[in-house]
């Protein structure tokens, strides 16, 4: 009858072999980003054009970035009880996990192009586009030093 295709994951489209479940390249696969649009203009501080595909990836890479729930939003999923019989849970189906708090909020990824293709410049657009977030204590850029840190 030929394998079954299942789609686990919220990436429309997105459709594998069920043997691909319960596997690493089955959760690569169900965050693999599908492409999308060009960035409509060049980054602000970047002094080189980037290629068309160059943009879509920072694109790509720009939304998963400010993804509500971070990375974590394409895996995991909440559930509440029917007719509020219990507390809320949340449900990673490829792993078969449950968890009673959120999960964590992540974000980043793996830009995976071969060697040659501008993965640098790719990356030095996406920070000029989505710079950390200015320090709560001291100035400067980046998370804020742990405590006892002089």
């Amino acid at each position: 009858a030929g394998p079954q295709f299942v789609s686990p994951s919220i990436q429309p489209g997105h459709k594998f072999p069920i043997e691909y479940w319960f596997t690493i390249p089955g959760l690569l696969r169900s965050v693999e980003s599908p492409g999308g649009p060009a960035l409509k203009a060049r980054p602000e501080g970047l002094m080189v054009e980037l290629f068309p595909y160059q943009s879509e990836t920072v694109n790509a890479m720009l939304q998963r970035e400010k993804l509500p729930g971070g990375l974590n939003a394409l895996l995991w999923e909440e559930f509440s009880p029917p007719e509020g019989g219990g507390k809320k849970f949340y449900y990673e189906r490829m792993a078969c996990e449950l968890l009673r708090q959120p999960p964590v909020e992540n974000t980043g990824g793996f830009l995976c192009e071969e060697m040659g293709l501008g993965k640098t410049i790719e990356m030095l657009a996406l920070i000029l586009l989505n710079p950390p977030p200015p320090r709560a204590a001291g100035g400067g850029r980046g998370p804020p030093p742990p405590p006892g840190a002089a």
